[in-house]
């Protein structure tokens, strides 16, 4: 009787990875919240945004149990949050809006579109035709009208803090020069009548 030989060969030396490690499933588990998040938050005809945000967060708890996934999901249904609830707006003609790159022209406007411009960087594009503006909405708070006086303050105190600076940085390099050339600072009356001062307390 014949036997055939049984040759047992060694298991490939190949690692399988890791469900369990968060850097393998990243970008699996960005694409699985994000869809899901689509498809949950938005605007119905009984309940508002803000309650199906409401559900996602709580149908996501129990589908992305671990911390990292817990946190990638927060992400990605803030991300679509933010672009189904736009709350920052800019105002002007077509032209304007497409000179600052909010909407840019479409080859072939959908029906009803009668402005030929699709949204680009911003969330939505309005038309109020009683005032004869387009309004272009966004979540980015750059693109509010309102905050451009803002933005110019912010910009003109940011100048003025580095003003500052370079006189400090200025006056620093200058008492360096005089103390390496031998130039020592000397006290004035008001610094003698404080070191008097200081020493009568004492």
């Amino acid at each position: 009787m014949s036997k055939l030989p049984l040759t047992l060969k060694p298991a490939a030396p190949l690692s399988k990875p890791d469900p369990t490690d968060p850097t393998d499933r990243t970008r699996a588990t960005w694409r699985a919240a994000y869809g899901m998040a689509r498809r949950m938050i938005r605007d119905r005809a009984t309940h508002g945004t803000g309650a199906a945000w409401d559900w996602y967060l709580r149908a996501a708890r129990r589908r992305f149990t671990t911390p990292a996934g817990w946190r990638i999901a927060q992400l990605a249904g803030r991300v679509v949050f933010d672009q189904r609830t736009p709350t920052h707006g800019t105002a002007g003609d077509v032209d304007v809006l497409l000179r600052q790159g909010f909407v840019r022209r479409t080859r072939r406007p959908r029906k009803g579109n009668l402005l030929g411009v699709v949204p680009y960087r911003c969330a939505t594009v309005d038309r109020v035709r009683a005032l004869g503006l387009t309004f272009a909405w966004s979540a980015d708070p750059l693109a509010s009208s309102a905050d451009k006086g803002l933005r110019a303050y912010r910009a003109m105190k940011l100048r003025q803090e580095r003003a500052t600076r370079r006189e400090v940085v200025r006056g620093l390099a200058a008492d360096r020069v005089a103390i390496e050339t031998g130039v020592f600072f000397t006290l004035t009356d008001a610094g003698r009548l404080a070191l008097a001062q200081a020493e009568a307390r004492a």
